[in-house]
C-alpha cells in the first residue's frame, strides 16, 4: 500500500536525500501502479497513485516532501501515465506536493527483466529511460 511504500522510501533516504525516484509499474492516463502484479489494472486490488484517489492518499504521499534533495526529481515509468488531462493533473499534483519536477511518459513504455534473454546491464539501462514523448510538471 501507499503507506508502506512511503515508509520504505523514508527509511532508505534517512541518511541521504532522494535525488531521483523512479516508480515502475503498469499505468494508464493519470494512474501509476506501484504494485499491481500482472494483467488488468484494478485500482481497488492494487497500490496505485492516481487522480481518482489522490485526495485519499495525499497525506501519506506528503510525508515524502522533506526527503528529496534540492535537485530531486520523480519519474513515473508506467505506460500512458502522463497522457491527456488526467495525466497532466497527476504530474502537477505530485510536483506540487513533493516540490520537485515529476515526469511521465505519454505513450506505451517498455521494460525488461534480466534472465529473459536479456543481460542485466542492458535491462538496467533500458528501464531507466522513457519511450517516446514525456510530460514534466514543475512545482507551482
Amino acid at each position: 500500500n501507499i503507506k508502506l511504500m512511503v515508509s520504505r522510501l523514508m527509511e532508505k533516504s534517512f541518511k541521504q536525500p532522494i535525488k531521483m525516484l523512479r516508480l515502475h509499474g503498469h499505468g494508464m492516463p493519470g494512474l501509476q501502479s506501484v504494485s499491481a502484479g500482472q494483467g488488468i489494472l484494478k485500482p481497488e486490488l492494487s497500490t496505485v497513485i492516481s487522480t481518482d484517489d489522490f485526495k485519499a492518499i495525499q497525506n501519506d504521499l506528503s510525508r515524502l516532501k522533506g526527503y528529496f534533495s534540492m535537485a530531486g526529481e520523480v519519474f513515473l515509468m508506467g505506460c500512458y501515465v502522463a497522457d491527456g488531462e488526467k495525466g497532466k493533473k497527476l504530474l502537477q499534483g505530485l510536483a506540487n506536493l513533493w516540490r520537485v519536477p515529476v515526469t511521465g511518459g505519454v505513450k506505451k513504455q517498455w521494460g525488461c527483466m534480466p534472465g529473459q534473454g536479456v543481460e542485466k546491464e542492458l535491462c538496467t539501462a533500458y528501464n531507466t529511460t522513457h519511450e517516446g514523448p514525456t510530460e514534466t510538471a514543475r512545482p507551482k
